[in-house]
């Protein structure tokens, strides 16, 4: 197995391709399976202001405020900096809401990692509702800045200069001060949709650049078991991790796309990921999309009869009717519900670093 997509197929990304009825982008898969959905594309990334909206005082370039009469440019002053701030306010309010959101819904996280993840969240939490960081940028919107190149600006400087001091910890605080500002921006701006993983549809194939081992478990119902997601496309990350190994044996397919690639799909665009061909179809037309639907539906029907006979007895046979017995390759919690269901002779091997590493998440596993 490569990592990597072929090369010489990448030219057939940039057109409709007759024979599949789509459009044809190449990827690599970690097994060859099967999904039909639309895809759901997970966005926190930066919305920075232009370069003519960091030039701009009170909204206006500085020669055409200072052309103002005086009166006017106090009157102006005044209903921008109201308007300004009261946009920034509720802004904040939302990201704190949102923040308090992610925290509560910790509970439903895997028991591995449950203490970490109340632990982080808690202390984003207490971060994002930080009076220092209001203050500062209530400070330049006062000054004539708008709320976005406040935010923007205050939250750079920071950001920043923890990425100077070359601290781990200090990064790692830095990373975090980019989601903060993230969710602020995007709550200024209602037209643009802040996406989280825990938002997905049920159905959807879930897009982004990686995921990590400890946000597997959004991928499935924690009380029932059930996945949420049909597949995963990401364009990180290795074929061969962790968290590729898990997505796999909960019955998700995960492939990984060029990063030009991934510029083709925009949220909720038709999508057929097929493992077997190492391809993912963009726009597939109403004949592929139902030829594809059905082909999901036999292999989930074929899986289900080997689910149902194995709880008959610890005996299942193949396809070609041979028996074997099930030992269960157990790695973490959320797998229990698929492990009780295909009543595994025992649990032949417990993955004990697959536990350590969502608890101590290495970016090199996603």
């Amino acid at each position: 197995m490569t990592d990597d997509p072929q090369d010489g197929k990448t030219e057939l990304a940039a057109h409709f391709d007759d024979k599949h009825g789509a459009q044809v982008v190449p990827a690599y898969f970690s097994s060859p399976k099967m999904a039909v959905g639309e895809a759901y594309i997970v966005d926190i990334s930066r919305i920075k202001p232009s370069d003519e909206e960091y030039e701009k005082v009170f909204g206006r370039t500085e020669e055409e405020f200072n052309l103002l009469p005086i009166e006017q440019q106090e009157a102006r002053k005044k209903s921008f900096v109201e308007e300004q701030l009261s946009r920034f306010e509720d802004a904040h309010k939302r990201a704190i809401t949102t923040y308090e959101n992610y925290l509560s819904d910790a509970e439903n996280a895997p028991i591995e990692i449950q203490d970490i993840v109340k632990e982080v969240l808690g202390a984003e939490v207490r971060m994002v509702s930080d009076h220092t960081f209001k203050e500062g940028i209530q400070t330049l919107i006062k000054s004539g800045q708008s709320a976005e190149v406040a935010l923007d600006g205050f939250y750079e400087e920071q950001i920043s200069t923890f990425m100077a001091m070359g601290d781990e910890y200090l990064r790692a605080r830095a990373t975090e001060l980019q989601q903060h500002r993230a969710t602020m921006q995007h709550h200024l701006h209602p037209d643009k949709t802040l996406s989280a993983i825990n938002d997905v549809k049920k159905g959807d194939i879930l897009i982004m650049p990686s995921i990590s081992l400890s946000a597997v478990s959004a991928l499935c119902d924690s009380e029932t078991g059930e996945k949420k997601v049909s597949g995963v496309l990401v364009d990180e990350g290795s074929l061969e991790s962790h968290a590729a190994i898990i997505i796999d044996a909960l019955g998700i397919p995960y492939g990984r796309l060029k990063q030009d690639d991934m510029k083709h799909i925009k949220n909720r665009d038709p999508i057929v990921m097929d493992g077997s061909e190492n391809m993912v179809l963009l726009h597939p037309n109403k004949s592929v999309i139902k030829g594809y639907e059905g082909e999901v539906d036999k292999r989930e029907e074929q899986f289900q009869a080997l689910a149902k006979d194995s709880t008959k007895t610890k005996s299942v046979k193949t396809r070609d009717g041979e028996k074997v017995n099930i030992h269960a390759n157990y790695a973490a919690s959320f797998e229990s519900h698929m492990i009780r269901e295909t009543n595994p002779v025992s649990i032949g091997l417990y993955r004990t670093e697959v536990a350590a590493d969502m608890r101590y998440d290495k970016e090199s596993e996603t």
